[in-house]
C-alpha cells in the first residue's frame, strides 16, 4: 500500500467475539467490539473527514458502519456473505451469480447495490488480454502449460508438493509457478526450477494477464486470483487453503468454471484427470469466461466518484439484426452465471456448440436476433422463434453488465416494434420461469400478462393487444 503511494496508519487489536475456525463466517464482533474499532479509527484520523470510508472486514457491520459516520460522508462496504446488517451506502459483493434481492434486507433502502463477478475488482491488464485469451481457447487443444498459483506467500508451504505431483503425473507439460517475493518457500522453488527444466518460476512477477492467458489450465487458491483466471477464461483447480475461501470455491464449482480439491495430491489427481477430458475442460472454458469481463473496477470507481460514465443518459437505444461479429458477446451472455440459472438448460456452452447454434439462427428464416445498443455498446438480444401457429416465442438476454439500470424493458419494447414493422402484426408469447423474477417485470412492464402455466414452474405470458 505504501509503495503504491498511499498513507497507512496502523490500528491495535480489537477484541472480538468473532469464531476463528469452524462458523467464522457465522459471527460477527459484537456491537461493543465493532463501536470500540470504529472509536480507534476516529481517534487515529482526528480532524480529517472523507468522501467515503470503505470497509472490507468479516467481523464488521452495522455497529462498525454507523460509528463511523462521525468521519465518512458515506459509508461502502465490500461483503461476500449476505448474512449481517449493514448502514452503508454502496454495497459490493463480486460473488459470482449475487443477486440484489439477497441483500435488499440487509441494507438501508437508499444503499446501492453493485453485485456479482461483473464488479470484480481486476487491474485494466485483464480486461486488455480478454478478447485475445478467449480466442486461443476456442479451438479444443491438449493440456501444455499449467499454471500454479496458491497465493504470494505459499500459504502451508504446498506449491512444491504440487509442482512435484505434476511433474510425476503429466509428462511434457510446463509448469509455470507465481510466487512472491517475500515466501519462505522461494528459495526451496528456485532450487526446484534450476533442477528441473519443464518448472518456470515468476517471482512478484508484474504479467499475471499474460501468464492466465497463455496456460492452459492452473491450479490455484480460492482468492481474489480466481476472477482473474475467470476473466481470461481459464479453468481451474481451486486448492482451498482457508475456511473463507469455501465460499468462493463453492460457488466457482457449482457454476462449472472450476474444480474444488482440499489437498496437493487431490489437486494433482484431478489435473491430470481435466487434461485427458477435452469436452470438461471446454464446458470449464466457457463456465469461467461468463463470470466476468475484467471491467468492474471501472464500474465500482464511477460508482464512488459519482461520475458514472453510463451512456443511457444521454445516448440513444436502438436495435438491429444481429450479425456475424455478434456471436462472441451472445457467447458469454448466455454463459453468464444468472442468465444460466434461469434457463431452460443450465449447463455452460462450449463455443463450439455456440458457434453451430449461432449460424443456424442467423440462416433460419423463423428466428429473428435482435442486437441492443446504446451508442456503440451491445446491452442485450432479444430473439423471436415464429412457430407453427404463426405466434412468436420471445425471449430476452439483458448483457450482464447493464442489469439492474432498467434497459430491459425499453430493450423489449423496441424490438417488439420492430418485429411489428417487419410482420405487420405479430402475436408474442413468454415462457419465463417463475423464479425469473427480473424477466417478469420486464414482461409486465411491456404489456404482457401471464395466461397459464407450464411444468417445473415455468410460466406463459402474452400480450393481450397481441391477440387479435
Amino acid at each position: 500500500m505504501r509503495k503504491a503511494g498511499h498513507e497507512v496508519v496502523e490500528l491495535g487489536s480489537t477484541q472480538s467475539s468473532a469464531a476463528d475456525g469452524a462458523g467464522w463466517d457465522l459471527h460477527a464482533a459484537g456491537p461493543e467490539a465493532q463501536a470500540g474499532d470504529a472509536a480507534q479509527v476516529r481517534a487515529a484520523l482526528a480532524g480529517r473527514r472523507f468522501n467515503w470510508v470503505v470497509v472490507d472486514h468479516y467481523q464488521l457491520g452495522a455497529p462498525w458502519e454507523e460509528a463511523i459516520r462521525p468521519i465518512a460522508a458515506a459509508v461502502m462496504t465490500i461483503d461476500d456473505l449476505a448474512n449481517r446488517a449493514h448502514a452503508c451506502d454502496l454495497l459490493l459483493d463480486q460473488t459470482a451469480g449475487r443477486t440484489a434481492g439477497e441483500y435488499r434486507p440487509l441494507v438501508p433502502g437508499h444503499c446501492t447495490l453493485l453485485m456479482g463477478a461483473s464488479f470484480s475488482l481486476l487491474r485494466p491488464g485483464f480486461a486488455a488480454m480478454r478478447t485475445a485469451s478467449l480466442r486461443r481457447r476456442r479451438q479444443p487443444a491438449p493440456v501444455a502449460r499449467i499454471l500454479v498459483f496458491l497465493g504470494g506467500t505459499d500459504v502451508g508451504g504446498l506449491t512444491e508438493a504440487v509442482v512435484r505431483g505434476l511433474l510425476d503425473r503429466l509428462p511434457g507439460v510446463d509448469i509455470h509457478v507465481v510466487i512472491g517475493g517475500a515466501a519462505k518457500t522461494k528459495h526451496a522453488l528456485e532450487r526446484l526450477a534450476g533442477e528441473q527444466d519443464r518448472v518456470h518460476l515468476h517471482v512478484d512477477t508484474p504479467d499475471m494477464p499474460s501468464l492466465i492467458a497463455n496456460a492452459d489450465l492452473a491450479v490455484g487458491a480460492a482468492g481474489s486470483a480466481s476472477w482473474e483466471r475467470c476473466c481470461l477464461g481459464l479453468p481451474a483447480i481451486l486448492l482451498v487453503l482457508a475456511d473463507n475461501q469455501r465460499l468462493v470455491a463453492d460457488n466457482l464449482e457449482a457454476i462449472g468454471a472450476s474444480i474444488t480439491a482440499y489437498s496437493p495430491a487431490q489437486a494433482v489427481e484431478l489435473a491430470a484427470r481435466l487434461a485427458g477430458s477435452e469436452q470438461q475442460l471446454q464446458s470449464m472454458i466457457a463456465a469461467a469466461a461468463g463470470v466476468t469481463d475484467g471491467a468492474g473496477t471501472e464500474r465500482v470507481a464511477d460508482a464512488l466518484l459519482g461520475q458514472s460514465s453510463d451512456p443511457a443518459a444521454t445516448a440513444p437505444l436502438t436495435v438491429r439484426p444481429a450479425a456475424d461479429t455478434d456471436s462472441l458477446a451472445l457467447w458469454l451472455w448466455r454463459n453468464d452465471p444468472v442468465t444460466r440459472a434461469t434457463s431452460k438448460t443450465s449447463e455452460p456452452v462450449p463455443w463450439q456448440q455456440h458457434a453451430r447454434w449461432f449460424a443456424a439462427c442467423l440462416a433460419s428464416p423463423d428466428r429473428w436476433l435482435l442486437m441492443g445498443e446504446v451508442g456503440a455498446e451491445p446491452v442485450g438480444m432479444v430473439r423471436f422463434d415464429r412457430r407453427e401457429d404463426g405466434s412468436h416465442l420471445v425471449s430476452i438476454n439483458v448483457a450482464p453488465a447493464w442489469r439492474g439500470r432498467k434497459i430491459g424493458a425499453a430493450l423489449l419494447g423496441k424490438a417488439h416494434e420492430a418485429l411489428q414493422g417487419r410482420f405487420g402484426s405479430a402475436r408474442c408469447v413468454a415462457e419465463i420461469h417463475d423464479a425469473n423474477t427480473a424477466s417478469q417485470r420486464i414482461f409486465a412492464r411491456c404489456g404482457f400478462e401471464r395466461v397459464g402455466g407450464a411444468e417445473d414452474g415455468w410460466g406463459r405470458y402474452e400480450r393481450p393487444g397481441d391477440l387479435g
